[in-house]
């Protein structure tokens, strides 16, 4: 099975080990009642501490795990940093990798970040527990190799695309190729997981918005484009009772985003 290697490897491989438990305390001013917690629990802190905290309490005995994991991408305009260069993921790369931190290309920080927290995480599942990683094209190609060595190759089940935005509907310039697909890697634990697959029908049902125009827009230039801007009061999106095949979902109605600033305008692609 091949193996992937990157500065800083050998450092983290069994960082997971070495990490101490730690013991998790209540801040009673942000609780509820732990009767009526249901079990529920969000931990603030650093993820590799907190799951190692939380390993004694869980292990081995979840079903599913979903992580939607830093792609990546060096931006750093995000609620969260997606940088590696944060300075938090730079103090701990400093400590635990010690000086080949400067030697680190952005995708050995990554990996060095990423590896000890899946090996954790693989610590709590079932026998029978599943894992989706949510990713793009970022770091999907390195996921990939690190997950079949993790979980090992024979228990990766699929790689499911979503579609996150249409080149067709695409008028921000600032970049010649934008990402339009994502991807969840899955895994199993083991052989003994067994998914259970639900088919749905396809159906309009949520579907029930269309847009109205009310007045003259402007007619500019786009990305390439013609579009038709109407400013707000120039058109209303209207909710029917029931679905139908040109509608409109709610995302798709609610406004657009153009050059990274959500606005209320509406953009009609000519």
């Amino acid at each position: 099975m091949p193996s992937l290697d990157w500065i800083g490897r050998q450092a983290v491989i069994n960082h997971y080990k070495e990490i101490p438990y730690h013991l998790l305390e209540i801040d009673k001013g942000l609780s509820f009642n732990i009767d009526e917690a249901d079990g529920n629990v969000i931990v603030h802190g650093d993820n590799l501490v907190a799951l190692k905290a939380l390993l004694p309490y869980y292990a081995r005995s979840v079903k599913f795990c979903y992580i939607d994991v830093p792609y990546n991408t060096g931006n750093e305009d995000w609620i969260y940093n997606d940088n590696v260069n944060d300075p938090q993921i730079r103090k701990w790369l400093g400590q635990v990798v010690g000086k080949e931190l400067d030697d680190l290309s952005r995708h050995d920080k990554w990996l060095c970040m990423m590896y000890p927290r899946l090996q954790l995480i693989k610590d709590f599942l079932r026998d029978d527990g599943f894992i989706c990683v949510h990713i793009d094209d970022s770091e999907s190609a390195n996921l990939k190799i690190i997950m079949d060595e993790i979980f090992h190759s024979s228990n990766y089940l699929a790689t499911i695309y979503v579609q996150v935005r249409y080149a067709d509907k695409t008028l921000k310039q600032d970049m010649d190729f934008h990402k339009q697909i994502e991807q969840i890697l899955v895994y199993r634990k083991s052989p003994k997981a067994k998914p259970n697959l639900q088919s749905e029908d396809y159906s309009y049902d949520k579907f029930v918005f269309s847009i109205q125009e009310k007045g003259q827009g402007e007619e500019i230039e786009l990305g390439g484009k013609k579009v038709v801007i109407f400013k707000p009061g120039q058109y209303e999106i209207k909710k029917h009772d029931k679905g139908f095949k040109e509608g409109l979902k709610e995302i798709w109605a609610s406004g657009t985003i153009l050059d990274g600033n959500s606005q209320e305008d509406f953009l009609g692609i000519i």
